[in-house]
């Protein structure tokens, strides 16, 4: 049956007829079907029957077998969307308690007034309705975010380039509850010897974020950018045009901030040049030092006057190129970062583990309060070969 129900629940079988009749003309007029059970085990069996329609229960206190506080409890372990209201003629506080503890709708005591009961049914009727729609709404944004998350990792994912040079690995994290991020990568194999690696990540999380990567995005291109394949590409020039661009195309959305490096990869050369836009480090692991590289630079579409500059990096076969963003090593406002000397232990640690993105982006989170990130967090590592 569809439509709207209630359920009233009294073992006084007088008390049952008189609410029917004191609700007659109120359930005619709004169409609602009202169920009566003289016990909770049968008013068990008529919310199994036809929960899908009952929004709210209304139950007395004092009964047999099975008491309202326990009824209301049991029901809102199985039914939680349905509303209960609460009625009795005694003053027992740890049946009340239990009730209010399930989350009660109202309690109403005997005798009560009809127009105040009824009242007070439309209005557990109407925070059902809500929660329902509520809830049909948070799902709805869920799958939202959930598909925005699985586009996201697709155009984020690069394909497995055959080179005998290098060897790129990337592991992406959003914040679980988003989906979807603000960080965002490129791996552009030029030739077998060389490619461009782009880390990126903006400000913010969820739906927002991502909506500015996608933005980001389409500004690194090839027609915006240049030739990639070129090989005097430069980083710090790269940089430079896309922050330009940035300004032009997101003027309307200051807000945002957008931390950028960006690596030119050379292997026959054995150099690896980058530029940085407010980003973290890039680290080279070898069997015996990690170390660091860093270079200043404002973040993009910060100021038009931002100045960025190349950092070449001699590299060797053996050395891994390991580029992350700060949602890593961010363990929350109160735990604060995870240390430099840290970060170089791990990255040693697991340097030759053919599962080091895994491994690593695992073991981070075992040093994170409630091993979760408090911030996307990406992870691109690359082996000289």
């Amino acid at each position: 049956m569809g439509g709207q129900s209630i359920l009233i629940v009294d073992d006084e079988p007088k008390i049952l007829e008189a609410i029917d009749r004191e609700l007659y003309f109120w359930k005619t007029k709004k169409n609602v079907t009202l169920y009566t059970a003289l016990s909770a085990r049968s008013a068990l069996d008529i919310l199994r029957e036809n929960h899908e329609t009952i929004q709210v229960m209304v139950s007395d206190l004092k009964m047999s077998a099975m008491g309202g506080d326990e009824l209301i409890c049991e029901t809102k372990r199985l039914y939680p969307d349905i509303r209960s209201i609460l009625i009795t003629g005694y003053s027992e506080v740890g049946g009340i308690a239990r009730a209010v503890s399930a989350g009660i709708s109202a309690f109403i005591q005997k005798p009560w007034e009809t127009e105040g009961f009824i009242k007070e049914i439309e209005k557990a009727m109407s925070q059902h309705d809500s929660d329902v729609l509520n809830r049909e709404y948070l799902a709805r944004l869920v799958s939202q975010l959930e598909r925005t998350g699985q586009i996201q990792k697709r155009l984020f994912h690069h394909d497995d380039f055959p080179s005998a040079r290098f060897n790129v690995q990337v592991a992406y994290q959003p914040l679980t509850e988003f989906y979807c991020g603000g960080d965002f990568y490129q791996v552009i194999p030029l030739s077998e010897d060389r490619c461009i690696v782009i880390l990126g990540d903006v400000s913010g999380h969820g739906l927002e974020a991502a909506f500015v990567t996608g933005i980001v995005r389409t500004l690194i291109s090839r027609e915006e950018l240049g030739s990639l394949e070129d090989a005097t590409f430069s980083p710090s020039e790269f940089l430079t045009k896309l922050n330009r661009l940035i300004l032009r195309e997101l003027a309307q959305a200051p807000e945002f901030i957008i931390t950028l490096t960006a690596a030119y990869l050379d292997c026959a050369a054995q150099q690896l040049t980058f530029s940085n836009a407010g980003n973290l480090p890039v680290y080279i692991v070898r069997a015996e030092e990690c170390s660091t590289h860093a270079i200043p630079g404002y973040p993009c579409g910060f100021t038009p006057d931002a100045e960025y500059r190349d950092l070449a990096i001699s590299v060797r076969k053996g050395d891994k190129v390991v580029f992350m963003t700060d949602g890593l090593v961010e363990r929350g406002r109160i735990a604060g970062y995870i240390s430099l000397d840290a970060v170089k232990s791990l990255l040693m640690h697991f340097s030759g583990d053919p599962e080091f993105n895994r491994k690593m982006v695992g073991l981070i989170l075992e040093m994170f309060p409630e091993r979760k990130f408090y911030d996307d967090a990406t992870l691109v590592g690359v082996d000289i070969l």
